[in-house]
């Protein structure tokens, strides 16, 4: 038996690109981190008609926190979209700042959100006289 190299080679590639196509999807495809029955939710709906590319948070008081997120793909929160972040107790007034493609703040909004027995809050993003307003479904 001889030891072909440029076999080895292309083998070796191809489980590469197999395994880095599988963490790539894996990664897009996560709808982040998985709600827990002691976790709660808040879920931000795009009412408006501006496109929102990123969403940053902060949180004040003794368990000082702040985080943000987007797509995975970068593309916009559109009308009828939705994103949410997942907290491990409840968040107390959050203080949110959205931001357009080129990571420009286009609103910020300080709310307490108001959670039903799911522990879940939505917040309706709308548009008011060209305004970005957030107020609670719940």
């Amino acid at each position: 038996m001889t030891y072909n190299s440029k076999n080895h080679t292309g083998f070796t590639a191809l489980l590469l690109f197999a395994a880095l196509t599988f963490m790539l999807l894996s990664g897009c495809s996560s709808t982040g981190s998985e709600k827990d029955a002691n976790s709660y939710q808040v879920i931000i709906e795009n009412q408006s008609e501006t496109e929102v590319y990123e969403i940053s948070y902060s949180r004040g008081g003794e368990a000082y926190e702040a985080g943000g997120g987007m797509f995975a793909d970068g593309s916009p929160i559109k009308k009828g979209d939705d994103f949410s972040f997942t907290f491990r107790e409840e968040p107390g007034t959050l203080n949110l700042v959205f931001h357009d493609k080129e990571k420009e703040v286009i609103a910020m909004s300080s709310i307490t959100p108001t959670f039903n027995e799911k522990r879940e809050s939505t917040l309706l993003l709308t548009s008011v006289d060209g305004k970005l307003t957030l107020s609670n479904e719940n």
